[in-house]
């Protein structure tokens, strides 16, 4: 009996060792780190659609939540229906602004003929930061669906 408890400590003590070693092997890195990027959630809503679509975009990093004027510069459609548009946009608050120079998004129209797209899937482009976000990049890309909120997921990184 004496042998086998002596046996079982040893196995708890190697296991320990085992474990503060690989300790930071097994340490989960958080999505979008691998970049070396700060990882942007959050969402967009239109306000209005005057000279430019004008959308209001609250994100969980205060420098890319602010205004955002969008400008559509085309709009087409392939042979399969998928109607395609791009253009640029700006992304501005008190303390600076991202300028997007080329953007496109995807429209996915449903089967069943209804109109108005089901799904937009925004390929966004990589925004440069000017004032407060000189020397950074803000690379993002939003889905939605018909008429609700664009979910937007997003990275802050250096300038190259």
């Amino acid at each position: 009996m004496k042998r086998l408890s002596l046996l079982a400590a040893l196995a708890v003590v190697l296991a320990l060792c085992l474990l503060a070693t690989a300790g930071p092997a097994l340490a989960v890195t958080p999505p979008g780190s691998q970049w070396g990027g700060h990882e942007i959630n959050g969402y967009a809503y239109l306000v209005s659609i005057d000279k430019y679509v004008t959308a209001a975009v609250v994100c969980d990093d205060e420098r890319v939540s602010g205004t955002m004027d969008i400008s559509v510069n085309e709009r087409w459609f392939d042979a399969d229906g998928v109607g395609h548009q791009s253009g640029t946009w700006d992304l501005y608050n008190d303390a600076g602004k991202w300028h997007c120079a080329y953007w496109e998004a995807l429209y996915y129209f449903n089967a069943g003929g209804v109109e108005g797209p089901v799904q937009e899937v925004w390929l966004d482009c990589t925004a440069t930061g000017s004032k407060a976000y000189r020397g950074l990049v803000f690379v993002s890309a939003r889905h939605s669906a018909q008429g609700g909120f664009a979910i937007l997921k997003g990275w802050i990184l250096p300038a190259d």
